[in-house]
């Protein structure tokens, strides 16, 4: 039943399974929890508790994420099992949350990503929950719910195979597929933002030619006015497109950060620069750590002696912007009149020839 996919945690969906009628669902759990867990409360896997002490000691983080509750948890682990665990990183039932997001959670708290954290369990609930919160996943076939015929799963037969499982687990983590998607996404963004650019200054210079050209040739105000308006609104246009632009090549980078960091270079590996003596080996994560967390001002100006797009990119956006505006103000201000020879009605009577 189990096996098949039933959901069989928290108690109550073991009781639904069975089926019992819903009304009285409460009452069974408040008699499983006073009653029968005290009296036949369960145990640890012989193994279980040697398990945890080894990778305690070889510097794995550890993180506890159930559907039981607190209580029933606690009294079966025991006080020193329950220490092993990373305190900020203990979730139970009370949390009132589905397991997947508890499991984001817990890696949230253990400070890791989904290809560093692996996630045991004994139930295809588990195994959903995990790939849900994108982490790695240790089936065991000593408990509830996968036997040695499952094979959507690694499995672990006893808990002296769970460190090997993991291990094979980490190293087959599918990071390739999300090196190549993550560069393809940010390669199109960052080159689609060069290219919005470019686009800018010919579009605008177009719109700069076609201005002076009806000023030049003597024609009706309104026509260079609104050709000066229309190029400051694209102007401005282009400035929130960038902000656009940058936040989905940030999407990208956020996601390559990662994957440099967990399986290319790691957060605590160092190289020697030819330029600055002893740096951080990875070219995001140590932008990352070299560049300041300034805010406002000070980072408007960081971002101006640095040469960062956002800054001198927008800039020159806004200013184009202020130019055409500023042109067309002149323009309506002025006294300036059409030429004779440049008349509507020659410029009509032309055009019909």
């Amino acid at each position: 039943m189990v096996s098949s996919g039933t959901k069989v945690s928290p108690m109550q969906n073991f009781f639904i399974a069975l089926g019992f009628p819903s009304v009285f669902l409460n009452r069974l759990n408040k008699d499983y929890e006073d009653k029968f867990d005290p009296k036949y409360r369960a145990g640890l896997f012989p193994g279980i508790e040697k398990l945890l002490h080894d990778l305690k000691k070889s510097g794995v983080l550890l993180g506890l994420v159930t559907s039981n509750s607190e209580k029933n948890v606690k009294a079966s682990l025991g006080s020193p099992v329950i220490k092993l665990f990373q305190k900020s990183s203990l979730f139970f039932r009370e949390q009132g949350e589905s397991k997947s997001h508890l499991i984001v959670r817990a890696m949230e708290s253990l400070d890791v990503e989904g290809g560093e954290c692996v996630y045991v369990g004994d139930q295809p609930d588990d195994l959903y929950a995990a790939r849900e919160a994108g982490c790695c996943f240790v089936g065991v076939s000593y408990g509830w719910g996968f036997n040695k015929e499952s094979i959507a799963v690694k499995l672990a037969d006893s808990p002296r195979a769970i460190f090997a499982a993991v291990r094979e687990v980490i190293r087959s983590f599918p990071l390739e597929p999300q090196f190549e998607y993550a560069w393809n996404w940010f390669s199109y963004h960052a080159d689609q933002r060069v290219k919005m650019f470019n686009y800018m200054f010919v579009g605008l210079g177009l719109f700069a030619t076609a201005i002076i050209t009806a000023i030049d040739k003597g024609l009706y105000k309104i026509i260079p006015i609104t050709l000066s308006l229309i190029a400051g609104a694209l102007a401005i246009a282009f400035y929130f497109l960038d902000k656009r632009n940058e936040y989905l090549v940030r999407l990208g980078e956020d996601v390559l950060f990662s994957l440099e960091k967990q399986a290319l270079f790691g957060s605590s590996a160092f190289m020697r620069s030819r330029f600055s003596g002893r740096v951080t080996k990875g070219i995001l994560l140590r932008q990352h750590r070299e560049n300041p967390t300034y805010r406002g001002l000070e980072k408007k100006f960081d971002d101006a002696i640095h040469g960062r797009h956002r800054f001198w990119l927008r800039g020159m956006a806004l200013l184009l912007a202020l130019m055409f505006v500023a042109a067309a103000l002149a323009l309506l201000f002025s006294d300036a009149k059409p030429t004779e020879s440049n008349t509507l009605e020659m410029i009509i009577e032309r055009l019909k020839r």
